[in-house]
């Protein structure tokens, strides 16, 4: 007997496939209906290729050639969208960009494998010693913090982790050596569940080896150790104090709002602090406005900033300004070099967006922030110690600096804020200068080349304002048309309007008390300022010797 199977009516059949083409219509499209993983990917590998600005920076243009064909294999082949986002995940690895990432995406990126580490954190130490910064607390009496690392499995400990360094900058991601080292000593160790490790460690002049075991999670890493006691707390980010020394002590873990109002706090809360530490290490960046610059500039001097390679982009460039506009003083270990300018690019298919760099932030010596970083002026490694003790190694470097430098930098601001009734210059001066007068001080200019003398003032002798040697800083210029203007001296007339010139002196040697007849001065209020012109038509220098005050 022969099975005959049911059938649906003509009616009904024809209705369930016109629901079905339009159940299928209204079906959003996966990305590979728009556009394949192989043509999604050559559109971001064009992208890079046309557009990623640190290929010569970092050293990584023939690793990224040698690599795009594998890669492209690898994204063609690919089944799903997860799978997709990390083949293009391991493709930004290899341009060591700490601010370029995936983002909307539209599928789950692949996680890392986890990696352990024994819950201990290590400092580069002086002397091309390893000392202990943290350990976890079922290690604490074993691992004190300042307790020196001998060895590594056998190995010398410095020689042993800067060599993991040198292979973590290879791996990529990090977007520059210095970060990778860091992320080497912070979270040192790093490696699958389980395996162990040999400490060798120097303990009461003897050798102590202990055996460490890698059971935790590296996420995170200890941003500082040993910061002053009795600090105060202003927003998220912000912690003051004054320190028994006498200095102000700021530290920024961010760059937010509480940057400013937190500068603006401590300044107000410790206006006899002698010199002020702002630190910036383990700063992870933000962003600030005109706010924050005017409250950088109202920093007392001296300043003393703090960087390690934790400090990246806008803390980056809030230790550029601080240098700049504070007069700053760095010490520690040069910042991240990540700090660049960004913008969004999204795959053809939309399956996900690539935050991409477009530029280097600045240092202020011209060179690009990125993967330099901001250097120290003082590099500064811990004192295993003073780590023991309590210290923290580079406020210490900071604070003897801070010593030094405050009573000059006291005296010279008692004298910027102290009024006086007129301003006694003495100069060597040749050719035609000025000199600049305003409410904030007074600075020279060089307007040309003028009767075929080259105008100049010093260069290798300081101008003296009312006896005070000062050595005035100009920019360099290869244009002898171009007027040159120095950078300015703070003093402050008691009455800055209706000013006068009166030339004292003007000879061979300073001191003197015969004018030149060939030497004039003259002066004139323009605008805001009153300006002296001196005229020194001698073949040689004039010590000229003048006097500006009031006439009333």
């Amino acid at each position: 007997m022969k099975t005959m199977l049911p059938t649906l009516p003509r009616r009904l059949s024809m209705g369930v496939i016109l629901v079905a083409i339009l159940v299928l219509h209204i079906l959003p499209c996966t990305a590979q209906d728009v556009a394949t993983y192989e043509t999604d990917f050559a559109a971001f590998v064009a992208e890079v290729d046309n557009t990623y600005p640190f290929f010569d920076l970092k050293g990584v243009r023939d690793e990224w050639e040698a690599a795009k064909p594998q890669l492209a294999e690898k994204a063609a082949a690919c089944t799903s969208d997860s799978e997709f986002l990390g083949v293009v995940v391991e493709a930004i690895g290899l341009l060591h960009d700490s601010h370029m990432w995936l983002r909307d995406t539209k599928a789950e990126i692949p996680p890392r494998p986890q990696r352990y580490y024994p819950g201990v954190t290590f400092l580069p130490a002086n002397e091309g010693r390893v000392a202990v910064m943290w350990t976890r607390d079922e290690l604490a009496g074993q691992l004190a913090p300042g307790t020196v690392v001998a060895r590594i499995d056998g190995q010398d400990a410095r020689a042993y982790l800067e060599q993991r360094a040198k292979d973590a900058w290879q791996e990529g991601f990090c977007s520059s050596p210095q970060r990778a080292r860091m992320y080497e000593f912070r979270i040192p160790l790093r490696g699958e569940q389980g395996k162990t490790h040999t400490l060798t460690v120097l303990r009461d002049g003897s050798e102590e080896e202990l055996t460490l075991t890698c059971d935790l999670e590296g996420r995170g890493w200890p941003h500082y150790y040993n910061l002053p006691e009795g600090l105060t707390r202003e927003g998220r980010s912000c912690l003051l104090g004054k320190l028994p020394s006498g200095a102000g002590y700021i530290y920024l873990r961010r760059v937010d709002a509480s940057a400013e109002t937190g500068i603006r706090r401590a300044l107000d809360g410790y206006a006899d602090a002698e010199g002020w530490i702002v630190d910036l290490r383990g700063n992870g960046g933000g962003g600030y406005g005109e706010g924050l610059i005017d409250a950088i500039r109202s920093i007392p001097r001296p300043v003393a900033v703090l960087t390690d390679a934790g400090c990246m982009s806008a803390g980056e460039t809030l230790a550029r300004d601080l240098r700049r506009l504070a007069d700053a003083r760095v010490f520690g270990a040069p910042s991240a070099g990540a700090s660049s300018a960004k913008r969004s690019w999204r795959f053809p298919s939309g399956i996900a967006s690539v935050t991409f760099s477009t530029r280097s932030r600045w240092r202020g010596d011209g060179q690009p922030i990125e993967y330099n970083g901001i250097q120290p002026d003082v590099l500064v490694e811990a004192v295993p110690e003073e780590v023991a003790s309590g210290l923290n190694s580079a406020i210490v470097r900071a604070g003897e600096y801070l010593r030094e430098a405050y009573p000059a930098a006291a005296a010279a601001r008692a004298r910027e804020e102290t009024l006086v009734a007129d301003v006694t210059i003495e100069a060597l001066v040749a050719g035609r200068v000025e000199l600049h007068v305003s409410s904030e001080g007074i600075r020279w200019r060089i307007p040309t080349t003028v009767g075929g003398l080259d105008a100049s003032v010093g260069p290798e002798q300081p101008t003296y304002v009312n006896g005070f040697a000062w050595t005035p800083e100009w920019p360099p210029s290869e244009d002898s048309a171009i007027s040159l203007q120095s950078d300015l001296f703070r003093v402050r007339l008691r009455c800055p309007t209706g000013l006068v010139v009166q030339l004292l002196a003007a000879g061979v040697e300073r001191g003197g008390d015969e004018v030149d007849p060939q030497c004039t001065a003259s002066g004139e209020p323009m605008g805001e300022e009153f300006v002296v012109t001196l005229d020194v038509q001698n073949s040689e220098p004039r010590w000229v010797t003048f006097r500006v005050l009031s006439e009333n």
